[in-house]
């Protein structure tokens, strides 16, 4: 039998994957919508927006460690403006 502590942490676990999913719909819609106004850029900026959220909620090193490449090259691509 499983205990009501692992029912909850399950529940809670649940709790949060569905935060992070609603949070990354969210995302989807605001750069589906910038993604109207800047084609360019906007490809980008989605790229970048997924593997934020599948590095901070998933925890994931490959992906902190793909953030952590993109975000760099980012910061050299736009160091001009």
């Amino acid at each position: 039998m499983m205990s009501s502590k692992g029912v909850d942490k399950k529940a809670a676990k649940s709790g949060l994957k569905s935060i992070a999913a609603d949070s990354y719909e969210m995302s989807q819609l605001i750069v589906s919508q910038y993604l109207d106004e800047h084609i360019g850029t906007g490809i980008l900026i989605k790229c970048v927006l997924k593997m934020i959220f599948k590095a901070f909620i998933c925890f994931e090193s490959f992906y902190v460690l793909s953030f952590l490449i993109t975000f760099y090259i980012l910061l050299l691509l736009f160091d001009d403006y």
